[in-house]
Protein backbone atom coordinates (compact mmCIF):
# COMPACT_ATOMS: atom_id res chain seq x y z
CA UNK A 1 0.00 0.00 0.00
CA UNK A 2 2.63 2.50 1.06
CA UNK A 3 4.68 1.50 -2.06
CA UNK A 4 1.53 1.88 -4.67
CA UNK A 5 0.84 5.61 -2.87
CA UNK A 6 4.71 6.67 -2.61
CA UNK A 7 4.92 5.80 -6.61
CA UNK A 8 1.55 7.51 -7.11
CA UNK A 9 2.87 11.00 -5.30
CA UNK A 10 6.43 10.93 -7.17
CA UNK A 11 4.38 10.88 -10.14
CA UNK A 12 2.37 13.33 -9.53
CA UNK A 13 5.53 15.51 -8.46
CA UNK A 14 6.72 15.35 -11.94
CA UNK A 15 8.88 12.17 -11.73
CA UNK A 16 9.57 9.13 -13.91
CA UNK A 17 8.66 5.96 -11.78
CA UNK A 18 9.54 2.12 -11.44
CA UNK A 19 8.10 -1.05 -9.60
CA UNK A 20 9.74 -3.92 -9.07
CA UNK A 21 8.14 -6.62 -7.08
CA UNK A 22 9.61 -10.17 -6.49
CA UNK A 23 6.54 -12.43 -7.33
CA UNK A 24 4.07 -12.37 -9.60
CA UNK A 25 0.85 -10.43 -8.51
CA UNK A 26 -1.39 -11.96 -6.69
CA UNK A 27 -5.60 -11.87 -7.98
CA UNK A 28 -6.19 -8.69 -5.83
CA UNK A 29 -3.45 -5.82 -4.67
CA UNK A 30 -3.33 -2.44 -4.89
CA UNK A 31 -3.74 -0.72 -8.53
CA UNK A 32 -1.08 1.61 -9.95
CA UNK A 33 -0.83 4.16 -12.40
CA UNK A 34 -0.39 3.03 -16.09
CA UNK A 35 2.33 5.83 -16.46
CA UNK A 36 4.30 3.86 -13.99
CA UNK A 37 6.65 0.89 -14.85
CA UNK A 38 6.03 -2.48 -13.63
CA UNK A 39 8.46 -5.07 -13.29
CA UNK A 40 7.70 -8.67 -11.80
CA UNK A 41 11.27 -9.66 -10.74
CA UNK A 42 9.73 -13.56 -9.88
CA UNK A 43 12.18 -15.90 -7.59
CA UNK A 44 12.02 -18.36 -10.56
CA UNK A 45 14.11 -21.35 -9.45
CA UNK A 46 16.03 -19.97 -6.82
CA UNK A 47 17.44 -16.05 -4.97
CA UNK A 48 20.34 -15.96 -7.51
CA UNK A 49 17.83 -15.94 -10.29
CA UNK A 50 15.68 -13.33 -8.28
CA UNK A 51 18.54 -11.35 -8.13
CA UNK A 52 19.75 -11.81 -11.55
CA UNK A 53 16.20 -10.78 -13.45
CA UNK A 54 16.49 -7.75 -10.98
CA UNK A 55 19.45 -6.61 -11.64
CA UNK A 56 18.99 -6.39 -15.60
CA UNK A 57 15.29 -4.93 -14.78
CA UNK A 58 17.53 -2.29 -13.19
CA UNK A 59 20.24 -1.52 -15.15
CA UNK A 60 17.81 -1.57 -18.47
CA UNK A 61 15.90 1.13 -16.74
CA UNK A 62 18.42 2.64 -15.02
CA UNK A 63 17.00 5.13 -11.83
CA UNK A 64 18.86 7.88 -10.22
CA UNK A 65 17.86 6.14 -7.22
CA UNK A 66 16.18 2.61 -5.63
CA UNK A 67 13.76 2.53 -2.86
CA UNK A 68 14.39 -1.12 -1.06
CA UNK A 69 10.84 -1.64 0.82
CA UNK A 70 11.60 -3.75 3.94
CA UNK A 71 14.83 -4.47 5.19
CA UNK A 72 14.78 -8.62 4.23
CA UNK A 73 14.76 -7.41 0.51
CA UNK A 74 18.16 -5.92 0.92
CA UNK A 75 19.23 -9.50 0.57
CA UNK A 76 18.34 -9.64 -3.33
CA UNK A 77 18.55 -5.78 -4.02
CA UNK A 78 21.97 -4.53 -3.07
CA UNK A 79 23.63 -7.94 -4.93
CA UNK A 80 21.29 -6.86 -7.92
CA UNK A 81 22.84 -3.06 -7.96
CA UNK A 82 26.53 -4.66 -7.89
CA UNK A 83 27.97 -2.60 -10.11
CA UNK A 84 25.36 -0.12 -11.40
CA UNK A 85 26.38 2.34 -9.81
CA UNK A 86 23.18 3.84 -8.20
CA UNK A 87 22.58 5.00 -4.83
CA UNK A 88 19.77 3.38 -2.56
CA UNK A 89 17.80 4.17 0.70
CA UNK A 90 16.12 1.75 2.95
CA UNK A 91 12.79 1.80 4.16
CA UNK A 92 12.30 -0.35 7.31
CA UNK A 93 8.27 -1.19 6.92
CA UNK A 94 7.81 -3.61 10.05
CA UNK A 95 8.68 -3.88 13.84
CA UNK A 96 12.22 -5.08 14.04
CA UNK A 97 11.97 -6.57 17.25
CA UNK A 98 8.77 -9.14 15.81
CA UNK A 99 9.61 -9.17 12.13
CA UNK A 100 9.09 -12.87 11.24
CA UNK A 101 12.01 -13.43 9.03
CA UNK A 102 14.21 -16.37 8.78
CA UNK A 103 17.53 -16.14 11.06
CA UNK A 104 19.86 -16.16 7.96
CA UNK A 105 17.54 -13.23 6.13
CA UNK A 106 17.96 -11.36 8.93
CA UNK A 107 21.78 -11.79 9.80
CA UNK A 108 22.44 -11.20 5.60
CA UNK A 109 19.83 -8.27 5.69
CA UNK A 110 21.22 -6.56 8.45
CA UNK A 111 24.86 -6.34 6.55
CA UNK A 112 23.85 -5.83 3.53
CA UNK A 113 22.05 -2.90 4.84
CA UNK A 114 25.24 -1.33 5.58
CA UNK A 115 25.92 -0.92 1.82
CA UNK A 116 23.03 1.52 1.70
CA UNK A 117 23.25 5.35 1.17
CA UNK A 118 20.52 6.16 3.62
CA UNK A 119 17.57 5.07 5.52
CA UNK A 120 13.76 5.73 6.59
CA UNK A 121 12.05 4.30 9.17
CA UNK A 122 8.19 4.53 10.47
CA UNK A 123 8.85 5.25 14.13
CA UNK A 124 12.27 6.68 16.60
CA UNK A 125 11.47 3.25 17.94
CA UNK A 126 12.70 0.92 15.03
CA UNK A 127 15.28 3.56 14.13
CA UNK A 128 16.68 2.49 17.60
CA UNK A 129 16.89 -0.85 16.67
CA UNK A 130 19.85 -0.02 13.99
CA UNK A 131 22.42 1.15 16.56
CA UNK A 132 25.51 0.56 14.28
CA UNK A 133 23.70 2.88 11.55
CA UNK A 134 24.02 5.28 14.38
CA UNK A 135 26.23 7.89 12.25
CA UNK A 136 24.19 7.07 8.70
CA UNK A 137 22.18 9.55 7.04
CA UNK A 138 18.46 8.36 8.10
CA UNK A 139 14.58 9.73 8.94
CA UNK A 140 11.84 8.82 10.53
CA UNK A 141 8.80 9.53 8.62
CA UNK A 142 5.20 7.87 9.83
CA UNK A 143 2.75 5.95 7.12
CA UNK A 144 1.47 8.44 4.72
CA UNK A 145 -2.81 9.25 5.07
CA UNK A 146 -4.55 10.53 2.37
CA UNK A 147 -6.52 13.04 3.80
CA UNK A 148 -9.12 13.60 1.11
CA UNK A 149 -9.46 9.43 1.48
CA UNK A 150 -10.61 9.18 4.91
CA UNK A 151 -14.95 8.93 5.69
CA UNK A 152 -17.11 11.80 6.70
CA UNK A 153 -17.41 11.59 10.43
CA UNK A 154 -19.90 9.27 11.64
CA UNK A 155 -23.10 11.43 13.04
CA UNK A 156 -25.47 9.70 14.97
CA UNK A 157 -26.06 6.77 17.84
CA UNK A 158 -22.98 4.86 18.02
CA UNK A 159 -22.07 1.66 20.05
CA UNK A 160 -19.43 1.74 22.48
CA UNK A 161 -16.64 -0.26 20.67
CA UNK A 162 -13.02 0.08 20.16
CA UNK A 163 -12.50 -1.99 16.73
CA UNK A 164 -9.22 -2.99 15.63
CA UNK A 165 -8.00 -4.39 12.01
CA UNK A 166 -5.10 -6.16 10.17
CA UNK A 167 -2.92 -8.86 9.90
CA UNK A 168 -3.11 -11.36 13.14
CA UNK A 169 0.70 -11.90 12.90
CA UNK A 170 3.39 -10.95 15.93
CA UNK A 171 4.19 -7.66 14.08
CA UNK A 172 0.73 -5.75 14.70
CA UNK A 173 1.43 -6.33 18.30
CA UNK A 174 -2.33 -7.18 19.35
CA UNK A 175 -0.97 -8.24 23.21
CA UNK A 176 -0.16 -4.49 23.73
CA UNK A 177 -3.73 -3.23 22.55
CA UNK A 178 -5.43 -5.76 24.15
CA UNK A 179 -3.20 -4.77 27.55
CA UNK A 180 -4.10 -1.05 26.97
CA UNK A 181 -7.99 -2.10 26.41
CA UNK A 182 -7.97 -3.97 29.86
CA UNK A 183 -6.45 -0.70 31.12
CA UNK A 184 -9.26 1.10 29.75
CA UNK A 185 -12.17 -1.09 30.69
CA UNK A 186 -11.95 -0.77 34.67
CA UNK A 187 -12.89 2.93 34.10
CA UNK A 188 -15.21 2.23 30.87
CA UNK A 189 -16.93 -1.32 31.54
CA UNK A 190 -19.74 -0.77 28.81
CA UNK A 191 -17.45 -0.89 26.14
CA UNK A 192 -16.00 -3.75 24.33
CA UNK A 193 -13.18 -4.70 22.21
CA UNK A 194 -13.33 -6.15 18.36
CA UNK A 195 -10.49 -7.39 16.47
CA UNK A 196 -10.91 -8.35 12.83
CA UNK A 197 -8.50 -10.41 10.89
CA UNK A 198 -6.99 -13.37 8.68
CA UNK A 199 -4.34 -15.06 10.28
Amino acid sequence: RVSTRLSEWWVLKGHEVSFYTTMQPPEKEYAISSSIRRYYCHKASNGMMLIKNLHKSIKADHPDIVLIMDTPMTVYAIPALCGLNIPSVLSERSDPNTNAIKKKTRYLSRILMKFCSGYVFQTNGAKSCYTFLKNRKSAVIPNPIIMNELPKRYIGKRQKKVVAMGRLIPAKNYPLLIRAFSDFYVSHPDYCLEIYGDG
